[in-house]
């Protein structure tokens, strides 16, 4: 099955079924904040994983929105900088950066996840992942990603376009 949630993690349903009329009368705004209503992966338009439909069975509470896609593996707009730190590791790891250099990331990204960094610091963590990317620092969905983490003035020093 399928769930709506809005772009701030409010579950409208998880039990979606592309098969019943009723499914298409999800509204495009949450009820609880006025944000938009989605149905799909952003990046990848596969449905956002509901709840197992068991035919006779009962749900008894909405679970939790997923904070990644089951499809393509990214991140959903509610997810928190942490699970965004987690896809950008996935990230650089599926996209080929020697086990070495993984290593070394790992421990900037632990430092950034940590969040309590000064901006001195996270500089040089920001710096050192990108040398030790290389080339895959600067292709689009590591940037993107990059992009949603860092600050404005650290994206500059980066060498990331601007918004």
């Amino acid at each position: 099955m399928g769930a709506a949630v809005c772009r701030r993690g409010h579950v409208l349903t998880d039990q979606l079924r592309p098969d019943r009329l009723e499914d298409t009368l999800v509204t495009p705004r949450c009820k609880e904040c006025g944000g938009r209503v989605l149905t799909a992966c952003p990046t990848c338009r596969r449905r956002i994983a509901g709840d197992l439909f068991v035919p006779g069975g009962i749900t008894f509470a909405t679970p939790a929105a997923p904070s990644f896609c089951d499809g393509c593996g990214a991140a959903f707009p509610w997810a928190s900088r942490d699970e965004r730190i987690m896809e950008l590791e996935n990230a650089l790891d599926e996209e080929g950066v020697a086990d070495a250099d993984l290593a070394i990331i790992r421990v900037q990204l632990e430092l950034l996840r940590l969040g309590d960094a000064s901006e001195k610091d996270e500089r040089k963590s920001w710096q050192t992942i990108k040398a030790r990317a290389g080339a895959v620092f600067m292709n689009e969905r590591v940037q993107n990603l990059v992009f949603s983490l860092a600050n404005t003035a650290i994206r500059h020093e980066l060498g990331l376009p601007p918004a």
